[in-house]
């Protein structure tokens, strides 16, 4: 079986959710019969009948409705890729884990972190704080993937 094409998926989605394939493909703006030979084609991949037509549009068939199903979590996963790769594109993205004492978040770590926030560039960047003793900082840190920072008020 080949890889499904999410621009006919997306039109299956419309088709199904508008129950005719002419207010579809006006959605779509591509005209009737390009959808029709699509799904013709997309059926023939799958092996099996996806709606039903009848005299004033069309239903999905069981195997259509499962189909559909599959098809908005595909969508969906493909809009979130594209907006995650936007972020990046914008100017960065991503995640840090800060393990920080109490004492170096009330410091200076706090007013730090947000003025690096506030640069346009950084704006996409999720932070997660977990505060621990400075011992434990420690010990934590070394046990943390290289995506963490750590931060600690040095002993004196």
């Amino acid at each position: 079986m080949r890889d499904f094409d999410l621009t006919t998926l997306r039109l299956f989605v419309s088709v199904c959710e508008t129950g005719n394939i002419a207010r579809a493909g006006e959605r779509a703006s591509i005209v009737g019969s390009a959808i029709s030979k699509r799904l013709a084609q997309l059926e023939s991949q799958v092996g099996t009948p996806l709606l039903v037509r009848k005299r004033h549009g069309v239903l999905p068939t069981a195997a259509g409705q499962t189909l559909l199903e599959h098809a908005r979590v595909m969508l969906d996963g493909a809009t979130r890729i594209a907006q995650d790769m936007q972020r990046y594109a914008a100017g960065g993205s991503g995640q840090v884990r800060i393990l920080a004492s109490v004492s170096a978040m009330t410091e200076s770590l706090a007013d730090d972190v947000a003025a690096f926030l506030k640069q346009p560039a950084h704006r996409n960047i999720r932070w997660t704080w977990k505060s621990v003793s400075a011992p434990r900082s420690c010990v934590a840190c070394a046990k943390a993937s290289r995506r963490s920072a750590c931060a600690g008020t040095p002993p004196m």
